[in-house]
């Protein structure tokens, strides 16, 4: 039949493994370790109070010229006022 064209012929696609493929997690760089910022002073003056007597507080504290004095929260919380 000399009015009919053929087709090629389809290769076959390759089929990837039958196996179900999980994605890997992608190494993330380490990061970098930096320093502690420095606490401020009062902060410093503030921590000191709080383990003052082996950690039962002070029952106030000065700092710049104002008295912070021991307070507790309702839900027990240990704070420091101005007073």
């Amino acid at each position: 039949m000399p009015g009919k064209v053929r087709s090629k012929k389809r290769q076959p696609k390759q089929r990837q493994s039958t196996q179900r493929q999980t994605k890997q997690k992608q190494k993330q760089p380490k990061k970098k370790h930096t320093k502690k910022k420095k606490m401020n002073k009062y902060m410093i003056a503030k921590e000191k109070a709080r383990k003052f007597n082996n950690g039962k507080g002070a029952e106030s504290f000065v700092y710049n010229g104002t008295t912070y004095v021991r307070a507790v929260t309702k839900t027990g919380m240990v704070i420091y006022k101005r007073s």
